[in-house]
Formats: C-alpha cells, sequence, structure tokens
C-alpha cells in the first residue's frame, strides 16, 4: 500500500504508521445536526520538502514569508493512486522530542472547511453595498415589482404598533433583505459556488428577513462624518454689535481656525472595504481630535457652517476670551458703575445666527457670565479689561435646511442688578466693547439625528441583523428545510445544495460480497433511538403576540412535537433555528392581513425595540377591499409578507406546525373563508424523515467491510446499498485503514419507505376541527366552560344553554355564537343571536346578526353611530371621483344618515364648493354640505339633510362622499375637512 500526502500541490510519502479515516452523513440520533465528509488529526515527520511547505516553523526565529497558518492549505490523500480524501488542511503544532520534529494537522473536507471558513464571521461582515439606495418612496414601490430572491424588498409590516393602518409614510417600510442574497453572498465570499434545485425554487427565492425595528439607524460612522470639531489657535478680536438688525451680526462672528478634513481620509477607508466604526477610530487618525464633517461643511476661514442637507444639530464647546472696554465717553462709564451690586449680573450675549436665503435671524441666546470679572475689574476710561474669561457652553437643538448658513456670534455687554426691590437697573452697550477669541476655545457639532432620513441612503449594512453570524444563518436554513451539503467531485468549489429527496437519489449498489461474515453483524431496530419527543421550534420573542401566545399555551407559536412511540426514552431532541416566529395580524377598519411585531411595556404602552432575527414569505401585491394611502398615492393592493404564502388563499407555512391559535380574521368587508394549510416547514420537509427513522420496523446495520481505496472513495452516502435482501443507506464509516489489511466498521439505516406529504386546506371557523392526519386545525384562544359553556380565553363568562366562541365578552343569552377571535362582546336577553365581529352589544334584541364592529343593538333597534372623518387636501381637491365614507351594506340594509357636524381647518376654497353625501350607485343625495360653508377660513357648521322620497331608499348600498360638479382647490397650504357623520342602518 502507497500512501501518499499532498499538500499544497506537493507528494509526501507517509512513511509513519497507519492514517484511520471516518466519514459520516448524518447521526439518526441527531437528525439535526449535519457532519462533514470528515476531518481528522495527522502527524506528518518533518523532511525536506515538508520543512519547505511549512517554511520551518519549528524555527522560533524563522518568521514566515508565504506560508501562513491561519489559512488554508490544499490537502489531499492518495491510496494506491486512488483520492481518499481531498479537503484543506491547517497547521496546529510542532513537535520536538529528543530532535524528532513532528507536524500536527488537522484535515477538513470541504464541507467542512466553509463551515470553518464562515464560523467567526457576522451577517454585518458580508459586503452587500451593491444593495445600497435612497430610502424613498419610488425605491420602495420599485422593490414590489423587481425579481424576487434578488436584493430587498419592502413589505407592509406592523413594527413598533400604529394608531391607524390607512395612511402609511415612507419611513413607515423598512428592507427586507432576500435570504437567497444572504446565502449567495455566504457562499461566494467563502470562496465557493453552488448548484441547488432548491435555492432556486420560488418558495426559497421568497424568502426574506425583514428589519426588526422601529427606526433604522445610522452607524457610528455615518454619525462622525456629520460633526466637526474645530479650534481656535490664533487669537481674535470682534466688534460687539447690536441686534437692531441681525445682519449687523456677520461682523461679529467667531472664528474656530483649526478643523482638519478627514474625506480623504474617510473615503479611503471606505473605498478599502473598510468601516470606521466608532470615535476610537477616527481619534487614532487624528490625536487633537479635531475634525471637519466629510462634506467640510464647517469653514475655519469664514467661522460658518453651511449644512448640506436638512439635518438637527446642537453646538458645544468652551470659550476662552479676554473683554475690552474703550470708553467712548465717560457718561457710558458712569451708567455701567452706577448699576447697583445686589443680585448684580453681568454677561455678554452670543447668539447662534442662521443665515437662510438672504435673511438673518437669531436662533438661540448663549449668556456669557462674566459676573465675577465685571466685579473684581470696574470699567473705567479710557480702557479696561476684564481678562481671562473661559466659559462652556452647548445649544439646544437647531433645526436646519439644506444650504442653511449657522454661526456663533458676539453682540452686546449687559450689567443688571437691584438696590434690593423689585426694580431691576440694567445698562447695555455694544459699540465700546470688543471681544477677544483665544487660542483654546472650541466649536464642536452634535448630530441629533441618529434615525436616517427620508431621501437619504441606506447604507445596506445597518439593516443587516446584528450580532447574527454567517454559520448561524446557514445551519438554521439546512436545520429548516432539512437540507443536504455535498460537493461536486469535478470542482472542488462547487457545492451541492439539496433537500433530503433531492439528496438521496435511487442509485443502487450491490456490495453484499464485501461484507465480512467473520466480525460483528449487528442489527439494531430503531427503538434505540434516545429521544422520546422530537420538538421543532423557533426562538421565543418578547412582542406582545409571541408572548400573549406563549403565556396561554406554554410553547412557541408555530412550533411542532412529534411524540415517538417508545416506552423506555423520555428526553427530548430540539431542532430550532435563530428565528422567532412572526404570527399574522389583521385590524378591524380593513381587510389587510399583515406581520407584527408590536412591544410593549408592563403598562400596555408601545415600546422601542429590535426584534429577534425572523423569517417570512415575500407573498407579491394582494389586493385588498379598503384603499390605502402611501403618502398621497392611494393603493387597492399592498405588499404582504409573512409566515403563509397568502393568507386569503394559504398553500403553504413558513411555520414548523400548524398554530393553536390566529390573530387575524376576515371581518371586514367581503366575506371570506379563512383556510389553513397544514403544508408547513414539519410536514413538507421533515416529516417522511421522522416517519421513517421512528417506525418500529427501521432499523440500523452495523457490520464489517473489506474496502479498498478504491472502495472507500466511491462509497457515497446518496446512494441505496443491497445487503442481504434489502437496501441500505449508508450512514457512517468509521477508521478506514488502509495499511491495516482489517476489514472496516460501517453503519447502514434501512427504513420503511414513506409516501411523500400531501397537504391539506381546510376552513378554519373557531371550533375545534382536525385535519386529515389527525392535528387540530387552529381555534382561537384557551377553552374555558363556566357553568358548562363553551368560550374562549380565560376572560370569558357566557352563561346559557349553547354559547359559543368569543373573547373577553359577557353573554347571557342561549344559542349564541360568536366568530373567531371575535371580542369584547355584551349580549344579554338576545337568544339565537351571532356576534361576527369585535366591540358587539345586543340587548333584548334576539336573532341579531352583528357582522360589523362597534354596533349596538337595543330593543331590536340599531344605535345611532357615529363615524369621525378626517378628510386631507389632496382628496378634498378630487371628490369627483368620491371616497366612501361607509362600507356597502347588505341587501336588505340601508343608511340614514340623522346628523352630522364639520369643521374646516384651513383655507377657504377657491372653486367647486358643495360637497354631497350620496349612494353609492343611484348617485342620489341623503345630506350635503352647502357650498357657503367653504368660503370662510377655519368655519364650522352642520351637515344639511337633504329631501327624501318613499323611492329613495337604497338597499345594499356604500355613502359615497362626492364633489357634484367640479374639484374644490385650495390655496397653498395644508386644508383638511373634519366630518362626524352621525347614522343609522336600518334592517327590514
Amino acid at each position: 500500500m502507497v500512501i501518499e500526502h499532498i499538500i499544497a500541490g506537493y507528494s509526501i510519502p507517509h512513511n509513519e504508521g497507519a492514517i484511520p479515516l471516518t466519514k459520516e452523513a448524518y447521526d439518526v440520533n441527531n437528525p439535526q445536526k449535519r457532519l462533514s465528509d470528515y476531518s481528522k488529526t495527522i502527524t506528518i515527520p518533518e523532511g525536506k520538502l515538508v520543512n519547505q511547505i511549512f517554511e520551518h516553523a519549528f524555527d522560533v526565529n524563522v518568521d514566515y514569508q508565504t506560508f501562513n497558518p491561519n489559512l488554508k492549505t490544499s490537502y489531499q490523500i492518495l491510496q494506491d493512486g486512488v483520492l481518499a480524501i481531498d479537503g484543506y488542511c491547517q497547521l496546529l503544532a510542532i513537535k520536538d522530542v529528543d530532535g524528532l520534529v513532528t507536524y500536527e494537522i488537522a484535515a477538513t473536507g470541504k464541507v467542512g472547511n466553509l463551515f470553518e471558513k464562515i464560523k467567526d464571521k457576522y451577517l454585518q461582515d458580508l459586503d452587500l453595498s451593491a444593495l445600497d439606495h435612497t430610502w424613498s418612496q419610488a425605491n420602495i414601490e420599485d422593490s414590489w415589482t423587481a425579481t424576487i430572491g434578488e436584493g430587498y424588498v419592502y413589505p407592509m409590516i406592523d413594527i413598533g404598533g400604529r394608531s391607524r393602518y390607512t395612511i402609511w409614510k415612507t419611513q413607515e417600510f423598512k428592507p427586507a433583505i432576500y435570504l437567497k442574497q444572504y446565502l449567495d453572498a455566504i457562499i461566494s465570499e467563502a470562496g465557493y459556488t453552488y448548484d441547488s434545485t432548491f435555492l432556486n425554487t420560488t418558495l426559497f427565492k421568497s424568502l426574506i428577513i425583514p428589519y426588526g425595528s422601529g427606526k433604522i439607524l445610522l452607524d457610528n460612522a455615518a454619525i462622525l462624518c456629520k460633526e466637526f470639531s474645530a479650534e481656535c489657535i490664533t487669537s481674535y478680536l470682534v466688534q460687539c454689535q447690536s441686534i437692531n438688525d441681525p445682519a449687523n451680526l456677520a461682523d461679529s462672528i467667531l472664528v474656530f481656525d483649526k478643523a482638519d478634513f478627514i474625506s480623504d481620509y474617510y473615503a479611503r477607508v471606505i473605498a478599502d472595504g473598510g468601516v470606521l466604526e466608532n470615535q476610537t477610530c477616527l481619534e487614532a487618525a487624528y490625536p487633537n481630535e479635531y475634525f471637519n464633517t466629510c462634506e467640510d461643511e464647517y469653514n475655519s476661514t469664514t467661522g460658518i457652517y453651511t449644512a448640506q442637507a436638512d439635518n438637527k444639530i446642537s453646538l458645544q464647546g468652551v470659550l476662552n476670551f479676554d473683554l475690552i472696554y474703550n470708553e467712548s465717553s465717560p457718561l457710558t462709564t458712569n451708567y455701567f458703575n452706577s448699576v447697583p451690586h445686589f443680585s448684580f449680573k453681568a454677561y455678554v450675549n452670543c447668539y447662534v445666527v442662521l443665515k437662510r436665503d438672504l435673511n438673518y435671524s437669531i436662533i438661540q441666546t448663549l449668556q456669557l457670565d462674566v459676573t465675577q470679572n465685571a466685579i473684581d475689574n470696574p470699567l473705567a476710561g479710557p480702557f479696561s479689561l476684564l481678562p481671562n474669561n473661559s466659559i462652556t457652553y452647548i445649544t439646544g437643538e437647531l433645526d436646519l435646511l439644506e444650504g442653511d448658513e449657522v454661526f456663533l456670534s458676539i453682540g452686546s455687554v449687559k450689567y443688571s442688578g437691584t438696590f434690593g426691590g423689585p426694580n431691576i437697573i440694567s445698562y447695555t452697550n455694544d459699540i465700546d466693547f470688543e471681544f477677544r477669541l483665544k487660542t483654546g476655545s472650541t466649536l464642536a457639532s452634535k448630530y441629533l439625528e441618529t434615525e436616517l432620513g427620508v431621501g437619504e441612503t441606506i447604507i445596506t449594512r445597518v439593516v443587516v441583523p446584528k450580532q447574527i453570524k454567517q454559520v448561524d444563518l446557514f445551519s438554521s436554513v439546512i436545520k429548516r428545510f432539512n437540507l443536504y451539503i455535498d460537493y461536486d467531485p469535478l470542482d472542488d468549489t462547487k457545492l451541492i445544495i439539496e433537500t433530503r429527496d433531492d439528496y438521496l437519489t435511487s442509485d443502487k449498489v450491490d456490495i453484499e460480497q464485501m461484507v465480512d461474515r467473520s466480525r460483528d453483524y449487528l442489527i439494531k431496530p430503531l427503538g434505540a433511538l434516545d429521544a422520546g419527543r422530537f420538538i421543532f421550534a423557533d426562538q421565543e420573542d418578547k412582542d406582545s403576540i409571541n408572548d400573549n401566545y406563549k403565556n396561554i399555551y406554554d410553547e412557541v407559536y408555530g412550533q411542532k412535537i412529534i411524540n415517538v412511540d417508545n416506552d423506555f426514552v423520555t428526553s427530548d431532541k430540539t431542532i430550532g433555528t435563530i428565528f422567532a416566529p412572526t404570527p399574522l395580524y389583521s385590524s378591524d377598519d380593513n381587510d389587510r392581513v399583515i406581520s407584527a411585531m408590536l412591544f410593549v411595556n408592563e403598562n400596555g404602552q408601545v415600546t422601542e425595540a429590535t426584534a429577534k432575527i425572523r423569517l417570512l414569505y415575500w407573498g407579491g401585491l394582494l389586493p385588498t377591499q379598503k384603499p390605502w394611502a402611501f403618502e398621497s398615492s392611494l393603493k387597492t393592493s399592498y405588499p404582504y409578507a409573512g409566515h403563509l404564502d397568502n393568507p386569503y388563499e394559504p398553500t403553504f407555512d413558513l411555520n414548523w406546525g400548524v398554530p393553536k391559535q390566529l390573530f387575524y380574521n376576515f371581518n371586514y368587508g367581503k366575506v371570506y373563508t379563512l383556510n389553513y394549510p397544514n403544508t408547513n416547514c414539519y410536514n413538507f420537509f421533515w416529516k417522511k424523515y421522522i416517519d421513517e427513522i421512528t417506525d418500529k420496523n427501521s432499523k440500523i446495520l452495523e457490520c464489517y467491510l473489506a474496502l479498498r481505496p478504491y472502495d472507500y472513495n466511491e462509497l457515497s452516502f446518496r446512494k441505496n446499498y443491497y445487503i442481504d435482501g434489502s437496501y441500505w443507506r449508508l450512514l457512517s464509516v468509521v477508521d478506514y485503514d488502509a495499511t491495516s489489511g482489517q476489514t472496516t466498521k460501517c453503519t447502514f439505516l434501512k427504513v420503511e419507505p414513506k409516501d411523500a406529504f400531501i397537504g391539506e386546506i381546510k376552513p378554519v371557523y373557531g371550533g375545534i376541527d382536525t385535519y386529515e392526519d389527525g392535528n387540530d386545525l387552529p381555534i382561537g384562544n384557551t377553552l374555558v366552560k363556566p357553568n358548562n359553556n363553551s368560550g374562549q380565553t380565560q376572560d370569558s363568562l357566557q352563561f346559557g344553554e349553547s354559547v359559543k366562541g368569543g373573547t373577553r365578552s359577557l353573554i347571557a343569552s342561549d344559542n349564541v355564537s360568536q366568530s373567531l377571535n371575535s371580542v369584547n362582546a355584551l349580549v344579554i336577553g338576545s337568544d339565537y343571536s351571532e356576534v361576527n365581529a369585535d366591540n358587539v352589544t345586543i340587548i333584548n334584541s334576539p336573532y341579531t346578526n352583528a357582522i360589523r364592529p362597534d354596533e349596538t343593538y337595543i330593543n331590536g333597534l340599531f344605535v345611532e353611530k357615529l363615524a369621525s372623518i378626517v378628510v386631507p387636501t389632496f382628496v378634498l381637491e378630487n371628490l369627483t371621483q368620491g371616497l366612501e365614507v361607509l362600507p356597502p351594506l347588505p341587501d336588505n340594509e340601508f343608511y340614514q344618515i340623522t346628523r352630522g357636524y364639520i369643521r374646516l381647518n384651513g383655507d377657504p376654497a377657491m372653486t367647486g364648493k358643495k360637497l354631497e353625501f350620496q349612494v353609492s350607485v343611484e348617485g342620489h343625495s341623503l345630506a350635503s354640505i352647502k357650498a357657503a360653508f367653504f368660503n370662510t377660513a377655519d368655519n364650522v357648521g352642520y351637515i344639511d339633510e337633504d329631501a327624501h322620497l318613499e323611492a329613495d331608499i337604497h338597499f345594499g348600498e356604500a355613502i359615497i362622499l362626492k364633489s357634484p360638479t367640479t374639484d374644490m382647490t385650495f390655496p397653498s397650504g395644508e386644508t383638511t375637512l373634519t366630518i362626524n357623520l352621525v347614522y343609522r342602518i336600518i334592517k327590514l
């Protein structure tokens, strides 16, 4: 047997004993663990060529020239010319025993090497700069129709809690990066390519990782880039100025003449792929701590800061100065010295001056206190000095627009005091004083807008989840979809990544003649598994919906538990990922189902927090019955992302299993059947495998094979091997030694074949039901039964016969049913009623069907209801198209408008004034706002009820606010119309 080591392309004969080789695919006792093809520690004795390869690493006085122990070195083992190991090696140690030097190396297979390379790298280390883009409405909308799987997309997600769902601003959309984009970057930057059917499916390409915080914050580098710190290194004398005309202050600007330019340094660091993480990096380059913004916005010659973009800053520093008095008249000196010293104050007015366009204004005043110096140095002609003043200062917030100029300037000097009474005696002067700014004075800015602004560039690394290692993301994807990784035998940098069913081939190989019958031939039933339960679960998070679900059910949303039929094992095996689940959520005022990450404090108030990393399915633009406004643009579809591929027509669920409760419904508008699939990550990617290895008839075979180097190299985890009348899958080859002449222990798995999972989609009505496989449908909250009646959640009280459904409700009637998740119902003396919405009250009204939220029925009559509407300017100016203010009704109901109140907020209209409340089909006006109302700014008034005929009853129609002639126009500025509309719904 001839064995050769091939290190960095050099052949080294092996002369030192055996090299036992082991390779494993996976462990049935740890199905979540994927093993490398091999990993082995090997010892190689020194020799001339070996020493040259490792550059005499045993000599501590020799520096490496080209060899780097921190980098991978190609490594193969040939046995009789057959490749047995093909991977990489790392030098671990050099041993010197009595002058005999040996090199200890770790040999790693190619797949294992990938994980070794990325184990200490984070997602933020990836170069995703090609995805940097302007945060704008146009880019957000463009992302909704862009190619899936590439770059980013902006889904509609409720991050942090909302008070309204009808109007969304640009800053309320945050980018989500496609999971495939991350994996492509990880694999590419590690030096690999891949071939995969699964990673190119629509399912996988639709997966996204959303930004998990309510705000996009600038990183430290971006903030530092917008700040400056300047110093006065040359004393500077200015004449105090009057502020009768603020433009005078341009003649007393304080100039801080040292502010090193860091823009070139910053640009070079970024170009080299580095990042200025914090101020420490900058101070290392500029130890004096004086620097300009990256746009050189502070002019150290003129003392003026010019904003290159809208921003908010504050100024701070130290002013070292002398105050010089040049007497213009003895009378002036007498005035100052006559100011009483009881409650005496002396100060210099220093102004923060804003020049916007051509207009100067004082935006803040800093009073530089020189009281003690004035007491110690009374003024005297012709010249006096108040020397060596040092004042620390800080301004408030300065709200600046692009092009604004800001500077510090010196105004007047003021002395004031009293004789002990309430009257203050003061004297102010500017023409007799000069202000000498002395060296060591400083001026620095503090950038206050740490949140990225609309119109600014989103640096992609800022929206990448922090402190997430690449290996953890990759491993989580492998676990989620039960993936297997191999490498292309013809290209050692190409990975093969497939699901289990695609990874395993149908190839069959007869190896029965290789079995050593003289050694142990051991068959184990898979009852020997060391787990009594398999738990497939994501991470817990503390957002309100996840937390509520955990508190009720004592499990993670969407988890799956598989109980193994085994009386001897009770331990659990958990298959988990780094992701937290994201429940879907709906609001009562629209039909849109969206993902929600809502954090609240102990008082139930919305609070800022960052969610754990999430994984969602980008479902594209889905239609909505109630239009919503994106800035000023009305939309009839919305950008959906969630754990379902489509909440209205679901076929796939990204959760492990079916959740016990849903947090959305279809109670708004057109009635949809709420369907839910059981095709999820467990059933679709794991169930067949878990069923196989836990089947009572599945077995493990441990036997010994007579292997030649060629045979060892050809053994594959993907093929079927025929032994004793059955086909087996290879699990491991342990300690193969080509030099020993001994047979090698191999482990095989024989499973009972299982059919592929066929999914089922069933309607959810809120009651108890199961799928055909016996698993439960979602039913809502935990059931309790006061007085032996069924209900939902611990805080529902239900008294009567056959009361079903509901949450946080009080029911005192018989035969009442409530829809999935309907909450806050009060039903008293109203048998055979149905509650299909939230916040419904039904009193003494049997056989009432409440289908809309926030409605009350008493004695069989619909109680008047108030609709409050604020119509913005852009809608007021387009009302010839009409605005739906009340939705369509069933065919047996119609609206009656009883009264209304209106307020115009802003300027009067210039044209097209009258408005009508019309029924949607016939166009008949039920009420109107007269044209004269719009002639007066900030007007208030009443809605006029229009005349009705018997034929004017319009069943089923919506109410539309409409301009019957021409659209209104308004002067520049924001004018809105507030409407409080009181109406009834009549049912016949």
